[in-house]
Order: C-alpha cells, then sequence, then structure tokens
C-alpha cells in the first residue's frame, strides 16, 4: 500500500532590505533577526575622519572605525550579521549616501531602511534644519526614486516633530513621500514601552502601499502597577516572591489588598 506523502514545503523568500544610513549596525542587527536579508548597507566614513594621526593611530578615528568596522565584522563568518546559509553577504557601500549609485537594486528592495544624521534635529546641537550640510532626508528620497522599494521606515530624534522641526516634517518630507506613496504616517516610540532598559524616544516615519500596524507597547507603567500589585508576575519572573520585605504573594502581609 502506498502511502501518499506530503510534498515538501516551499521555502518562502526572506524580504529584502537596503540599508541607508546603516552607522554601527544597531538597526542591522534588528532587521537581521526578523529575518530580513540584506542587501546593501551604506555607511560612509569620510576621508577626513579616515586620516593617520599620532592620537589615532589604527587610521580611523573612533567614531568612524565603530561604524565601519562593526559592519564589517558582523558581517563575518560567525558574526551576529554573517548571511543565513543560501544568501550572500550584504554589500558594504563606503560612500556618500546622497551620491552612491544605488541603480544595482532597483525593483528588488522589500523594505528601504534609513537612520539619516539626528544632527540638523536635535535639540542637543545647533538645529539648522535642512540648512545642516548633513541632514540626510534628501538622500533618503533619492533613494528611495532609484531603488522604488515596496516599504520605507526611517528613524530620527523626536526635535524632528516639535515646533522647531515640524514644518520641516509636515511641510516638506511628508509631502514628498505621499508623492511616492500610497500610504504614509508617523509616531514618537519609546524603547522603554518595549522592554529596554533606558528612555530613548524617536520619530518613525513609514511608507508603503497599505497601512501597517504601529507595535503595542508591552512594558508600559500600567503594565508595571498590575505586575508589581495585582497578578504578582513582576516578583515571579525575578525571583522575588515571598522574599523578606518583597510584595510577592505570601504570608507577609504588605498593606496591598487584592480583593
Amino acid at each position: 500500500v502506498s502511502v501518499p506523502v506530503a510534498p515538501a514545503p516551499v521555502p518562502t523568500p526572506a524580504p529584502t532590505v537596503l540599508e541607508l544610513f546603516a552607522g554601527a549596525g544597531g538597526a542591522s542587527l534588528g532587521l537581521h533577526e526578523a529575518s530580513f536579508h540584506a542587501l546593501a548597507r551604506v555607511e560612509w566614513a569620510p576621508p577626513e575622519k579616515c586620516k593617520p594621526s599620532r592620537k589615532y593611530p589604527a587610521g580611523l578615528r573612533p567614531s568612524a572605525q565603530t561604524a565601519a568596522g562593526s559592519l564589517r565584522a558582523a558581517q563575518a563568518d560567525g558574526g551576529p550579521l554573517a548571511p543565513r546559509p543560501g544568501h550572500a553577504p550584504a554589500v558594504l557601500l563606503n560612500e556618500d549616501a546622497h551620491r552612491v549609485d544605488l541603480s544595482g537594486f532597483a525593483g528588488q528592495v522589500d523594505l528601504l531602511w534609513a537612520s539619516p544624521p539626528c544632527q540638523p534635529w536635535s535639540t542637543a546641537g545647533s538645529r539648522l534644519g535642512e540648512e545642516d550640510e548633513r541632514d540626510g532626508w534628501p538622500a533618503v528620497l533619492r533613494a528611495v526614486d532609484i531603488v522604488h522599494p515596496v516599504y520605507l521606515l526611517c528613524e530620527n530624534v523626536p526635535g524632528l516633530a516639535d515646533k522647531r522641526g515640524r514644518p520641516y516634517l509636515e511641510g516638506y518630507l511628508l509631502p514628498e513621500l505621499r508623492r511616492r506613496f500610497a500610504w504614509v504616517d508617523w509616531k514618537i516610540l519609546d524603547a522603554a514601552d518595549f522592554g529596554v532598559p533606558q528612555r530613548r524616544r524617536r520619530v518613525f516615519i513609514a511608507a508603503g502601499p497599505g497601512p501597517m500596524a504601529w507595535p503595542v507597547p508591552t512594558h508600559t507603567q500600567a503594565e508595571l502597577v498590575r505586575a508589581k500589585w495585582v497578578d504578582f508576575t513582576y516578583w515571579l519572573e525575578h525571583g522575588l516572591a515571598d522574599g523578606a520585605g518583597c510584595p510577592g504573594p505570601g504570608p507577609v502581609d504588605h498593606g496591598v489588598r487584592n480583593e
């Protein structure tokens, strides 16, 4: 008697991403863990930061060495960004994002990720906005026009959306994106709301053929209060339940009533 055998599942191709202003690879790692296949990563170490000096005998100043070197090391065999089986390593483009040739990736990009320099919009700087030569948003629009990604996801500092930055955001950037995508939205997210042990608020801009759902916070103040004083899961997860002086469930009366 022949037994029917189910056909082997056809592997789903990994979604592709092109990363602009990749930095030292923080977003690269998140995208890699989310199963994206990076086609290329663009991060420029300007020549003036690569000149040998007595202060930096390695040839690169620390900021440039970190950004350019960490991506290269992370993509090596055994590194956190090493390509998965069957995938080629991402092309590392140490070039100016405003001028880099991206034409070879046209029509291949599911997601364009960009993290333009924050200095033009940061409250810690001079806040020159579009007059700052480091304004990377024109490079983002240029990349969109060249590679025609299905989706776009970008991040920047909250100053882009405050009183001084919003005219640029709403008067220039968002209208330009709406000319290129059917759906565009933005939101300020705080890393602490998703389990990162620090407050880090960032503006995220998303665009694509249709609406995407924003992530729902998992570590809000309300959730912390519930975990501590309603179901006590906070103390259980941290191994503190019933400890001396700990308000976990048990015989110790800590003045908390759960009736």
